[in-house]
């Protein structure tokens, strides 16, 4: 196999240059902000694109071979000159541009996200964004990968080689028809001669800690209506059905209210969350400025 230049990944380059450098896979992931399985993946992925084999198992290490140690300073040349280019473009123009890939709760690219994107989208004429919705965990899974630029979702602040910044903290309100709604906190009296509308997502942490508020307080029969929208929930609720409980961040419809519940003391950090190199890219820098100015 001869590949030309075009077919020549230059991020598959780097991942060999760095674990050459780094003397093995984990310390080579942790340079690259990435996991030991995606580094190996495109180790082996290079040598595929190449056609030769650059590396060898010897018992629990990967050596290289006389073709892989013949090319690592090549590697490191060429990599130095593409590094020598980006800083010179860098110098004439931060202009962020190319696909910026952004994973959130469903809930947060609907009404937190979308002013911020469409804010950045009028500032940087040359940049787009792709909104992947997801659960928390696949999520941050994918940003570690590389699938993803950028993360921003609600609860425990993810751990590990992520650069993370909070952003506030979620609620879980009452949320009631403006018309004839009680004031003040809801006790769960209250609330069971309200009955409620809404919807388990056992995989979401947020409604998890609802349906647990629920189950400790016997509410369940009260629960006259499940269903896995919070558009439709609110508009049960408009429609007199009961109340709902949702994020104090959804409920900004007119004709709605919210109310605190009374032993429902839930706070969550909703924040941000990228790989500690990628904030150099301008693409993404930019648009964790963005966020962060709400």
């Amino acid at each position: 196999m001869n590949p030309s230049l075009a077919e020549v990944d230059l991020n598959l380059l780097h991942t060999f240059r760095v674990f050459v450098e780094a003397g093995g896979v984990a310390e080579a992931a942790r340079r690259l902000s990435r996991t030991p399985a995606a580094v190996s993946v495109r180790l082996a992925r290079l040598q595929r694109e190449l056609g030769v084999k650059l590396l060898e198992k010897l018992g629990r290490r990967l050596e290289l071979t006389a073709a892989g140690k013949a090319i690592h300073d090549d590697v490191g040349a060429l990599m130095g000159g593409v590094k020598q280019l980006l800083d010179r473009v860098r110098a004439t123009s931060q202009e962020p541009w190319g696909t910026l890939r952004v994973g959130a709760l469903p809930t947060v690219s609907a009404y937190l996200l979308a002013p911020a994107v469409a804010a950045f989208l009028a500032r940087h004429a040359l940049a787009r964004v792709e909104i992947r919705p997801g659960l928390t965990g696949a999520l941050v899974a994918a940003l570690l990968t590389g699938d993803l630029d950028v993360v921003v979702s609600i609860g425990p602040l993810p751990r590990g080689r992520l650069s993370v910044t909070p952003l506030g903290a979620v609620r879980p309100v009452a949320a009631l028809p403006a018309a004839n709604a009680p004031r003040g906190t809801l006790g769960v009296d209250r609330l069971r001669a309200l009955g409620i509308v809404g919807y388990a997502e056992v995989d979401d942490v947020f409604f998890a800690a609802v349906e647990r508020f629920v189950a400790r307080h016997r509410l369940s029969p009260q629960v006259r209506c499940r269903v896995r929208h919070i558009q439709t929930v609110k508009e049960l609720v408009r429609a007199g059905a009961g109340a709902g409980i949702l994020p104090d961040y959804t409920v900004v419809e007119p004709g709605l209210v919210t109310r605190r519940i009374s032993g429902l003391d839930l706070r969550l950090p909703i924040w941000i969350a990228t790989r500690p190199a990628a904030l150099e890219i301008p693409l993404v820098a930019r648009f964790r400025e963005r966020v962060l100015a709400g």
